[in-house]
């Protein structure tokens, strides 16, 4: 095996960096506290590289100081400059030591933004280490533009087949998935350079080293193969023959494997397991703690006696359903944990509102150690009656399910003192009133309810007389409901809908835009249109899987696309500041649906547009409305003048 040293082209003795120049750059990162705790020798026992040493992009380097990262990491001192040299790779280093960004550096350095195709596949067992390490990849490459995406078994296929419309750079999946989308023709490898194989040993087992040998075999003649892992099973040495050129052996396990963990042993019944358990849990001082156990229901039990206990407890294992993991490892991975009692109740109408609302709440009170809960229909009960019997603060949801848990008696409201009804219109529609009435029944008697919403309907006024103590009214609403939107109209024929959007597509300086439709079929249709003018867009309705739904509206609210289509499930209350524009491919029937449609954009006082796309059959709703909210929608001009929704 050949274990010099080769360095990218172009690095060489005379090679310098300006330091005061360096030092400028750096000192306008957003740089993170120095880990001041104790790290033991495999960490710290570098030959003293600094990440300059390896000539990276600024960007880059710009990710990796603000991720944290001081300096290297003796995996990292070994890998990277090997890995920018194109060379294959066969790297042990005990887990926690800097693994995964010794491959995610060089795969990021070696990208082309440029090239909007699949440059770096990385392969991982489990979907918790794919979503890990694209955040890792992520947080690095933030100043890069890089595009990374996930994919793994146990999700959308579809989802991920939209996905790979647009534009991805860096890969990361489980070698099943990527090897189905690879053979369907949508995710095309011919262009990728560099394969890695993260926790090597495992993607080397009978489960998946079929999968990786076949992926293998659609990557060009002229790749890299990156392998890294703790342990290496024999059968390494067969894969490593076949496939790795030359490569170059890192290994770090010698004495290191467990260096820095303290053993012990304690010998116990069956039975004086628990008890035991209780014992450590009192007598050690545990940031967190991880406890294994050797089969499903084992988990499940142990997790319920632990709660029972006293202690904050979650479990997770293979046979859960794949949204509750991630949200298991997500919660656990931020040092989630539990408190007190439910005092505060915000009812909303949909699962987004919910969503939405409940990260007002944390974010706001992140300081505060508020507990806050989401529950709504559509997702599984088991895992809300779980989480209630840990300490609750403040829960969001909607009213039928948090009903359901009230008369199950797992959600206690007895000692709740304020109920919150955001989209109180929805909330008092026949589909909503009866739950939230039977709701406040299980209130106490001194309580404070909160009604919010753009409208009320005339029987707000029953509602408000039976529950409200002289409540104070405030009305906002007189001249300002519109305030901010410019409205223009166009006519169109049907079948002229899809030429004029794209007309106001390459006309307009759109942040980002929402597209309404009256139908599920024609949000999906018309979405594929988008797509197919070449367009980034997502979609969303209520057919859709909540966790599909979930990712549509984090993704968009973040900013990872520009258009939405959606239908008015997408109406109410969903706060995105960048949105300016709001187009109707299909107009309203309505005024109260006009209203929450429109007010998409113009957010928390910003200027927006509305145009609505008016065939014969709505001219009499348009003017219907116009009556109705006394505004004025005025035809499209040639030209609109930016300044109007763009400040």
């Amino acid at each position: 095996m050949n274990n010099s040293r080769r360095y990218p082209p172009g690095i060489g003795h005379d090679t310098t960096i300006d330091s005061s120049s360096s030092q400028d750059w750096k000192a306008q990162l957003n740089i993170p506290a120095a880990d001041t705790r104790y790290r033991t020798e495999d960490v710290t026992a570098t030959k003293g590289n600094e990440f300059e040493d390896y000539f990276l992009k600024r960007e880059l380097l710009m990710g990796i100081y603000e991720k944290g990262f001081e300096r290297p990491s003796p995996i990292q001192e070994e890998s990277i400059p090997i890995a920018l040299t194109g060379s294959d790779i066969l790297a042990r280093a005990k887990n926690g030591t800097g693994k995964t960004a010794a491959f995610c550096i060089p795969a990021l350095e070696k990208i082309d933004t440029d090239i909007n195709k699949i440059q770096v596949v990385i392969l991982v067992p489990t979907r918790e280490l794919a979503l890990q390490t694209s955040q890792v990849c992520k947080e690095l490459g933030k100043h890069l533009k890089i595009q990374v995406m996930v994919t793994t078994g146990g999700t959308n296929l579809k989802d991920d087949i939209m996905r790979l419309y647009q534009p991805v750079h860096l890969l990361v999946g489980t070698p099943g998935r990527i090897l189905d989308l690879t053979k369907k023709e949508i995710c095309k490898l011919n262009d990728c350079a560099m394969l890695v194989m993260d926790e090597a040993d495992k993607l080397l087992s009978p489960e998946f080293q079929p999968s990786v040998e076949q992926l293998i075999g659609f990557l060009p003649e002229q790749r890299q193969i990156l392998m890294f892992s703790a342990t290496f099973p024999v059968t390494v040495k067969d894969f490593k023959d076949r496939y790795l050129k030359k490569p170059y052996v890192v290994n770090l396990m010698d004495e290191l494997t467990l260096k820095g963990i303290t053993q012990f042993y304690a010998f116990v019944e069956e039975r004086q397991k628990v008890h035991c358990l209780n014992t450590l849990f009192s007598k050690l001082q545990i940031n967190q703690s991880i406890i294994f156990c050797n089969s499903v229901n084992r988990v499940e039990l142990l997790a319920k006696k632990i709660t029972e206990l006293g202690y904050s407890c979650f479990y997770i294992h293979a046979k859960m359903l794949q949204d509750h993991r991630n949200r298991v490892f997500h919660d656990f991975r931020n040092g989630a944990c539990r408190n007190l009692v439910c005092t505060v109740v915000i009812l909303v109408p949909t699962r987004e509102l919910a969503l939405q609302t409940s990260q007002v709440c944390k974010e706001l009170g992140k300081h505060l150690k508020i507990q806050v809960m989401v529950t709504t229909g559509g997702t599984s009960l088991k895992d809300d009656i779980m989480r209630l019997y840990q300490p609750v603060h403040l829960l969001v949801g909607t009213p039928g399910r948090i009903l359901d848990l009230t008369k199950k008696e797992i959600c206690k409201l007895n000692d709740c003192t304020m109920l919150v009804m955001d989209e109180a219109d929805k909330l008092l529609s026949p589909e909503f009133q009866p739950s939230v009435e039977q709701l406040i029944g299980f209130l106490p008697e001194q309580r404070q309810i909160l009604m919010f919403s753009a409208t009320f309907p005339v029987t707000v006024k029953d509602f408000k007389d039976r529950y409200l103590k002289k409540p104070y009214v405030v009305n906002l609403m007189d001249e300002l409901t519109l305030k901010g939107i410019t409205q223009f109209y166009a006519f169109v024929e049907e079948r002229q809908k899809v030429h004029c959007l794209n007309t106001l597509f390459s006309k307009l300086q759109i942040n980002q835009s929402i597209i309404f439709c009256n139908s599920v079929n024609r949000v999906e249709l018309l979405a594929k249109k988008i797509t197919e003018l070449g367009y980034s867009c997502f979609y969303i309705h209520a057919k859709m899987l909540q966790d599909h739904r979930n990712r549509v509206f984090h993704d968009f609210r973040n900013g990872a696309c520009r258009n939405l289509v959606c239908t008015d499930l997408f109406t109410r209350g969903i706060d995105i500041q960048a949105v300016n524009v709001v187009i109707n491919f299909d107009f309203p029937r309505n005024a109260e649906t006009y209203l929450h449609r429109v007010g998409r954009s113009g957010r928390f006082g910003h200027l927006g547009l509305a145009v609505n796309l008016i065939t014969y059959e709505d001219r009499f709703n348009l003017y219907r409305i116009e009556q109705e909210l006394g505004t004025e929608i005025k035809q499209i001009p040639p030209l609109i003048d930016q300044a109007i929704y763009c400040r």
